[in-house]
């Protein structure tokens, strides 16, 4: 609501400086270019718009700036969760592999009857 009473003031205000200034005219010098009996309302209207692109200009550079931004936040994010999922994962893994590593040390000279076992089944594979 507020934009669309800005909009029209702006409006109006141009309307009222187009009709007092309309027959009004000034010479203009544009970067040693010199221009005679350019209407005011024109150099006015003309300042207006250029503020208004930089204007534009300097939000959307800005606009970018912050959505880069939150993309490297999000991505960093990202990056820290893998990190820490990978650190989970390798703690786990190595919580297995020393109970891996107790079971597989048995007492009593188990591992040699099952070495000879093993040894045993792979020469009768073969000779299928």
């Amino acid at each position: 609501m507020i934009r669309l009473i800005v909009g029209v003031l702006i409006l109006v205000v141009l309307a009222v400086m187009f009709a007092m200034n309309g027959g009004n005219s000034t010479p203009l010098n544009l970067f040693g270019y010199r221009l005679e009996s350019v209407p005011v309302i024109a150099v006015a209207v003309a300042g207006f718009v250029l503020g208004v692109l930089y204007s534009f200009i300097l939000y959307f550079l800005r606009f970018l700036d912050r959505r880069r931004r939150a993309s490297l936040k999000d991505r960093d994010r990202s990056v820290r969760g893998r990190e820490q999922a990978l650190q989970d994962k390798e703690k786990r893994l190595e919580t297995l592999a020393e109970g891996l590593q107790d079971v597989s040390q048995p007492a009593d000279g188990a591992s040699e009857r099952e070495g000879e076992a093993s040894a045993d089944r792979s020469r009768r594979r073969r000779s299928r």
